[in-house]
């Protein structure tokens, strides 16, 4: 079964390459909602729901796509800039 991945709404497939920026090591790590948290990014909650809203960048994955990542400086990319369009 070939699983995939909501990115920015769109679903991409497992394997496809996203492009990041390669120099920082935090900006390809996907966390989830409790690392952001932990990071000082935002309160896990808060991360849901707004992911949820579609207001910050966020991936769905795994069968059922129910799980959802982020990747703290995009996350932190839209909450500077005030939308969520890239």
């Amino acid at each position: 079964m070939l699983l995939s991945t909501v990115c920015y709404g769109r679903i991409v497939p497992s394997g496809a390459e996203i492009n990041l920026d390669e120099s920082r090591p935090m900006s390809r790590k996907i966390v989830s909602a409790r690392d952001l948290e932990r990071l000082g990014i935002l309160k896990r909650r808060t991360a849901l729901r707004m992911a949820k809203l579609g207001i910050i960048p966020h991936y769905k994955f795994g069968e059922r796509r129910h799980r959802v990542g982020f990747i703290p400086d995009e996350v932190l990319k839209s909450l500077k800039r005030g939308d969520s369009d890239e």
